[in-house]
């Protein structure tokens, strides 16, 4: 695998984005907006493929890359907003979801 990053993984990352911002308004609180609109993107990008038997495969490094990114780039701002190292906003993360 590359260490380049794709236009695909780019765009996944901007997708999530979309729908980031279609789910949770400013101020935190959901929207219950539909994010059917913001996926609609997810159409252009080189996702994956439908196979001969109707089923679908999904590049992963693609979705998983740019998720990846976006993520990392967002947690780098909260812990230089925070004045914290990197590895605390994961940390935090982690127990955030493992509290869920």
């Amino acid at each position: 695998m590359s260490d380049e990053v794709t236009d695909p993984q780019r765009q996944v990352a901007h997708v999530l984005l979309d729908v980031i911002s279609a789910v949770v308004g400013p101020d935190g609180t959901p929207t219950g907006a539909p994010v059917g609109r913001a996926l609609q993107r997810l159409e252009d990008v080189q996702l994956g493929r439908v196979n001969r038997d109707g089923t679908a495969a999904i590049y992963l490094d693609n979705l998983l890359t740019g998720a990846a990114l976006m993520l990392g780039h967002l947690a780098l701002q909260l812990a230089n907003c925070r004045g914290v190292d990197y590895y605390d906003v994961i940390v935090d993360t982690r127990e955030f979801l493992d509290s869920l």
